[in-house]
């Protein structure tokens, strides 16, 4: 930093250097003259502390060096500075260069600095100057001149006030002001009589006047460039010299921003001189051009009027054959009418034009009578227009039919020539034939709109890789908006940023070699950078006469449709393939099942029938006769489980399987279980521990809920090895029972996990399998638990790690509520004694069934266990009072005309959330094949009921359902 300092010592311009982050500042000698009074208060301050008026405009610039090292210079950069006690106009040359420290890091910068504020006052001086000097040209009054050249620098003369000195009355006159716009239309007051006052002072003492404060001679309004007000102003008399006659006086307002020195003073000097100059100048001048002129015109009126008839003669020949020249070139052809006496004369190409040969001479009549009938009258009014005086040549383009049948379209350029009377004397009108240019026009515009109204992507560029045009299908698939400019852009613009390389390696280089390129590629999407597919044809424009590139053209269609339907396409292939697969794989279930079930029957039964012929030959001993009689009784039972576990997967499929609904003690139900299992767990030696909760109650059938536990601990037993252990644990968990059953058997692997609840599955299901049965159980235990609006999982770490089952019923507790039932309904239900579920009380339902009968059979069932039900005869009307109010749990028939349940809880499912969206449903319908049940719940029912209703079965239901509605907002 040392040797820096020394430097900037040393260098005779002004320098200074910032250092650091804070822009420490230190400078040289030349530099503490910019600093003026700052000088030496900052001198090692930060730059910001020490110049905040310039600060904002040049510390980004002095950031940008220190993070690039780029040498940077401004030239002439305006700034206003207060070095003098007010707001100054100053300019400045700067040079920022960045200064790297021991370890080669940028640290500071070093700032040479040239004042150039007297430099571009002088400019801008010098121009007013020589805006005053003289114009070969004069004009009749200078002093509009002469304002505008002094209303160009409103910098330096915010306002001006040019008097004229009249000799023959010795008075002054205002005939001119700049600067001062306004004066004459605002209604204050402006005392211009002080003004003229200072400016007659200035007349009469031949030496400039000084004005202040000129605002309150103005009115107290502000006028001028600068926001701050013009303070003063000075009165010169326009004189070029002391020994000059007065011209009269200018008086100069003075700018608040800029010190009145001597050279500001010299300038309004030299100005009042300029003026001076200028005024008298263009007097003289004028009279100088008057006086010679004027022999000017004498003189020549005699040369002229001697060679006027050569020249004129040579002339017109020269122009005859110009115009024939003319005319030739331009395949014009000459129409010539002699107005008084109406007659046509056609010169030889004019009668080519209407289709006869030369020689021929058609008449005005026969000659209108070929224009074409729609363009009559317009070619009527052309020429009446041409005739009117001072007219010029006026244009007319119409269709002719011609003599030799062909219709043309001519352009002709019709001159009237008027005599000394102004009266219409020759009408010549020019012909040319411009059929094939109509034509070719035509067919341009037919072609521009097919390309216009084309559904393709359709654009130009051109061989530097600049957008030129597209049309507007383009700019639609784009994104590109109807009037923005297309030319903002360059070709690799329309490409995705990934794309690009592809392009310019593969692409480019076919085009710019005059060649094409198609195959399918992607446009970027402008607005959203998204790709859109296109089918790309692209190739190189080239002039047809030169056979030079001079372009790239596109035409693309937008293929998304394409891509649409070819994925829509192999998505169907793919559900087909899968499709046909589960039909397959159901196909081997069924053969599976249906070997299973053969040697399930018939493996008991090859016992019991063993047994019976050796008990019917009455030689067992009576031990042995014990024995059989126990076989055969093991046997058909196991033979009467199966049966039954057929029956009742038959009538789940059918719907028809019902529950007994009553106040159960889960723990009661379990215990019955373990009691039955009990003998066959002791025979493997495997351990049962039990723990029961004993408040558990909940709504469903003793029954059912006891053959759930059964399978769930028979399966246990049965795939748990000798010395194992079985745990059962019944508890209660927020407002629903729990049963887990969890074994340390065999397990379930995490490939036949997800298929455990299946019919039909079992995870060894071959002729070598350890263990029997159907694979219906659990299948069963599903649908059961479901029924009573439960939940069963599953869980196991794979084989030989054990598996666990949970099931989990909705807690009911003992609370009823009276509510009020039409008279007419409240006996039969009060016969019936329907158990009512606690949770129905308060719980709002939507009932949705076209059968009003069944509308109010449900709505009785419901409302007489507290819930408060609302109703709909149809889909549009249940959707409705789903918009007007949120319910609970939604009930609604399947089979309904118009829209279907399926429709209609689609609808509902697309609703958010808030709206009905998640809200549970259950589907009441006759439909109750395994099928229809499979339906409902991928259509969006939650449950399904089959009809004909069981009110204590629909209870139960809904009841679960409660458990499952969404919770309401904070």
């Amino acid at each position: 930093m040392k040797s820096f300092v020394a430097m900037i010592l040393e260098m005779p311009a002004p320098a200074i250097i910032f250092w650091g982050d804070d822009l420490i500042q230190l400078y040289n000698d030349g530099y503490a003259v910019i600093m003026g009074p700052r000088h030496p208060r900052y001198l090692g301050a930060t730059y910001r502390e020490c110049w905040p008026d310039t600060y904002p405009v040049i510390h980004p610039w002095m950031r940008k060096v220190l993070e690039t090292g780029e040498i940077k210079q401004v030239e002439k950069t305006f700034f206003l500075l207060t070095r003098y006690g007010f707001n100054e106009e100053a300019y400045f040359t700067f040079d920022f260069s960045p200064l790297r420290d021991d370890e080669g890091r940028i640290a500071g910068i070093l700032q040479v600095v040239f004042e150039v504020t007297d430099v571009v006052l002088s400019e801008r001086r010098l121009a007013t100057l020589r805006a005053l000097a003289p114009r070969v040209e004069a004009t009749e009054n200078p002093t509009p001149d002469a304002i505008r050249a002094l209303a160009d620098n409103v910098k330096d003369i915010p306002f001006a006030l040019i008097y004229h000195y009249d000799r023959a009355t010795q008075r002054l006159a205002l005939t001119g002001t700049s600067g001062l716009d306004g004066l004459s239309r605002d209604s204050a007051p402006v005392d211009l009589e002080r003004i003229t006052e200072a400016a007659r002072q200035a007349m009469a003492s031949d030496t400039p006047v000084m004005l202040e404060p000129v605002q309150t001679l103005l009115g107290g309004r502000h006028f001028g460039f600068w926001p701050e007000p013009t303070e003063a102003a000075l009165a010169l008399p326009l004189r070029r010299s002391s020994t000059d006659t007065l011209r009269g006086v200018v008086v100069l307002g003075i700018s608040p921003r800029l010190r009145f020195d001597a050279t500001y003073r010299q300038f309004f000097e030299d100005l009042a001189r300029e003026l001076a100059t200028h005024l008298t100048v263009e007097q003289e001048k004028r009279a100088e051009r008057v006086a010679f002129h004027r022999a000017q015109e004498a003189r020549a009126q005699a040369e002229a009027e001697v060679a006027r008839r050569a020249q004129a003669e040579a002339a017109l020949r020269t122009s005859e054959e110009r115009l024939r020249m003319a005319l030739a070139a331009g395949q014009l052809g000459v129409v010539e009418l002699q107005y008084t006496r109406g007659e046509l004369t056609w010169d030889e190409r004019a009668l080519q034009h209407v289709g006869l040969p030369a020689g021929a001479s058609p008449t005005l009549q026969e000659a209108a009578a070929r224009i074409h009938p729609d363009d009559l009258e317009r070619a009527r009014r052309t020429v009446e227009r041409a005739l009117h005086p001072g007219a010029g040549a006026t244009r007319l383009e119409c269709r002719v039919q011609g003599w030799d049948g062909v219709e043309r379209s001519l352009l002709a350029m019709v001159k009237t020539h008027f005599d000394a009377q102004g009266q219409p004397d020759r009408v010549v009108g020019a012909l040319q034939d411009v059929t094939d240019q109509r034509s070719a026009e035509r067919e341009r515009e037919r072609l521009a709109t097919i390309v216009e109204q084309s559904t393709d992507f359709i654009g130009v560029g051109t061989e530097q890789g600049q957008a030129l045009w597209v049309n507007e299908a383009g700019r639609r698939l784009l994104g590109i908006g109807r009037t923005e400019d297309v030319t903002q852009y360059m070709l690799a613009d329309f490409f995705l940023p990934e794309d690009r390389e592809y392009v310019a390696q593969h692409i480019a280089p076919q085009l710019l070699n005059g060649g094409r390129w198609e195959g399918e590629f992607r446009f970027r999407h402008f607005p959203t950078d998204t790709p859109i597919p296109a089918h790309y044809n692209t190739f190189a424009l080239t002039d047809p006469n030169t056979r030079r590139q001079v372009g790239i053209a596109t035409v693309s269609r937008d293929i998304r449709g394409q891509k649409q339907l070819e994925a829509e396409r192999e998505a169907l292939l793919t559900r087909e393939r899968a499709a046909r697969e589960e039909a397959e794989e159901a196909n081997r279930l069924k053969d599976e099942f249906l070997a299973t079930v053969s040697h399930e029957l018939r493996t008991p039964l090859t016992a019991v029938l063993g047994w019976v012929q050796m008990l019917r030959t009455g030689t067992l001993p009576q031990e042995k006769r014990e024995r059989a009689l126990a076989t055969v009784e093991r046997n058909a039972r196991a033979q009467g489980q199966l049966i039954e576990d057929l029956l009742d997967v038959s009538r789940i499929m059918t719907g028809k399987l019902k529950l007994e609904v009553t106040s159960v003690d889960v723990s009661q139900v379990v215990e019955a279980a373990l009691e039955s299992m009990k003998p066959a767990a002791e025979a493997k030696g495997i351990r049962i521990q039990a723990a029961l909760d004993s408040g558990g109650s909940i709504m469903g059938d003793t029954s059912r809920l006891q053959q759930v536990v059964w399978n769930l601990l028979s399966n246990a037993v049965k795939f748990t090895p000798k010395g194992g252990r079985v745990q059962v644990l019944v508890e209660r968990r927020n407002s629903s029972v729990e049963i887990t059953v969890a074994d340390t058997g065999q397990g379930i692997s995490a490939q036949f996990l997800p298929h455990v609840f299946e019919r039909f599955r079992q995870a060894d299901g071959s002729t070598t399998r350890k263990t029997g049965g159907l694979g219906l159980g659990l299948s069963i235990v599903r649908h059961l638990v479901e029924l009573h609006g439960g939940t069963v999982s599953v869980a196991s770490d794979g084989d030989g790690q054990g598996a666990t089952f949970v099931v989990s019923l909705p807690q009911a507790v003992a609370l009823r509520r009276e509510v009020l039932v039409p008279p007419a309904l409240r006996a039969p239900l009060m016969e019936q004694d329907i158990p009512c579920p606690p949770q129905l009380v308060g719980l709002r339902l939507l009932v949705v069934d076209d059968e009003e009968d069944t509308r109010e059979l449900l709505r009785s069932i419901i409302e007489t266990c507290g819930g408060v039900v609302t109703t709909a005869s149809s889909a549009e009307e249940a959707l409705g009072e789903m918009q007007r109010q949120p319910f609970d749990v939604l009930v609604s028939d399947v089979g309904m005309p118009l829209e279907d349940g399926y429709r209609f809880i689609a609808r509902v499912r697309a609703l958010p959330p808030e709206q009905g969206g998640a809200l549970p449903a259950v589907a009441l319908t006759a439909y109750t094949r395994m099928e229809d049940r499979t339906r409902a719940l991928l259509a969006g029912f939650t449950t399904h009921v089959p009809k004909p209703i069981e009110p204590v079965e629909l209870m139960a239901v809904i009841a679960s359902m409660a458990n499952r509605r969404p919770p309401p907002k904070p």
